[in-house]
């Protein structure tokens, strides 16, 4: 429902704005009372807790094998020489521009 307890705080406030009040059967959680809003903002306090603990040991675990030497991520592709060298060798004897060629080329979004 929320990424933080400000986050959690500020859909609450929303929903009660709107006139919507968050019940939750299963935890007989009723956000409409004080005590109700004090619980979901405990809740959401460990759980945001809980998320942080999880970052954290991930790195570490990351950091961890990058020094004992194990490779993080996708292993790196292998460019296709032949076709690399078959398309320089079109653009050559073409008049096309560099430009040109690299934007006919199919390209991958780098993200990051």
């Amino acid at each position: 429902m929320a990424r933080s307890t400000r986050h959690l705080l500020a859909v609450l406030d929303e929903l009660k704005r709107i006139g919507v009040e968050f019940v939750s059967f299963r935890e007989n959680l009723d956000t409409a009372g004080l005590l109700g809003r004090a619980i979901m903002v405990i809740i959401g306090a460990i759980a945001e807790l809980e998320r942080s603990l999880i970052v954290e040991r991930v790195r570490i675990g990351m950091r961890r094998a990058r020094l004992d030497g194990q490779r993080i991520g996708r292993t790196p592709l292998v460019p296709d020489s032949a076709a690399i060298h078959r398309t320089v060798s079109t653009a050559r004897a073409s008049d096309r521009s560099p430009e040109d060629i690299a934007f006919r080329r199919p390209r991958t979004v780098r993200t990051a």
